[in-house]
């Protein structure tokens, strides 16, 4: 019996390391359900562990986008990303980069995108890690509510909240953005 402690710890690594991997996954293919993978990752390894998880592997894989872009250039990321309608959010990114790219991750669904695009713009690198750094926080806490939320009901109050805190952020940058934008 008392092997077995060592053995259950190496085996919680390696499953953590592979979380983290399936993390960067999503970062890189815009298909990939982030909800669900930071949810599971709040079941497998508790709300720090997932939560710590699911930011480290965000924050790999959107690096890696961002660079992926920057080496792949604007045709094949164009081609990939089936979107040529990249000029405003450029002009966007080049006047006001990092509040861009951090209301930018607030928008569900975008979160993969937002990586490549930052790649293929001029924004400075620190810019673009900062405010995913951020951005991420959000979206990684409620979801990772969700996944507690699933394994008990006394994770509701800190999902209300974290519910709260995004229609918050929400009202926050609509008040913020200038008439007529969209």
């Amino acid at each position: 019996q008392a092997g077995a402690a060592p053995t259950a710890g190496i085996t919680r690594l390696w499953a953590a390391a592979a979380a983290v991997v399936v993390m960067v996954i999503e970062a890189l293919v815009p298909a990939v359900p982030f909800a669900a993978i930071v949810a599971m990752n709040a079941v497998l390894f508790g709300f720090w562990g997932g939560w710590l998880i699911s930011w480290i592997g965000g924050m790999i894989g959107a690096a890696a986008a961002f660079f992926m872009a920057r080496v792949l250039g604007r045709s094949r990321v164009e081609q990939f990303l089936r979107n040529r309608g990249l000029t405003g959010y450029e002009e966007r990114l080049k006047e006001h980069g990092f509040v861009v790219l951090l209301v930018s991750r607030f928008i569900p669904g975008v979160n993969s995108v937002i990586s490549y695009l930052a790649g293929l713009s001029p924004a400075p690198f620190i810019t673009f890690i900062l405010s995913t750094a951020v951005g991420l926080v959000p979206w990684i806490t409620l979801f990772v509510c969700v996944g507690q939320a699933a394994l008990t009901w006394r994770a509701h109050g800190a999902l209300l909240g974290a519910g709260a805190l995004l229609v918050l952020l929400y009202r926050f940058v609509q008040r913020r953005r200038p008439v007529g934008n969209t």
